[in-house]
């Protein structure tokens, strides 16, 4: 899928705040699987990757400030 491929390029973020959370799952970082990584969206925004990529599937803006997100 096209939004797949998309997040996969965004730039991925090690280093988040001990009590932030995903805004599209409401979980925290470090709480998640390991494996998964965090991906930054163009408004500066940070997300699981398969969190955003599932919101991206049904809107295209970023779940906090409604920015558009286009991939093309």
């Amino acid at each position: 899928m096209a939004w797949e491929s998309f997040v996969s390029n965004l730039p991925t973020v090690n280093h988040v705040k001990r009590d932030d959370v995903c805004s599209v799952c409401m979980e925290g970082f470090t709480l998640r699987n390991t494996d998964e990584e965090n991906k930054r969206v163009p408004c500066g925004h940070v997300y699981h990757s398969n969190c955003i990529t599932l919101w991206l599937e049904h809107c295209n803006s970023c779940p906090l400030c409604r920015r558009h997100i286009t991939f093309f």
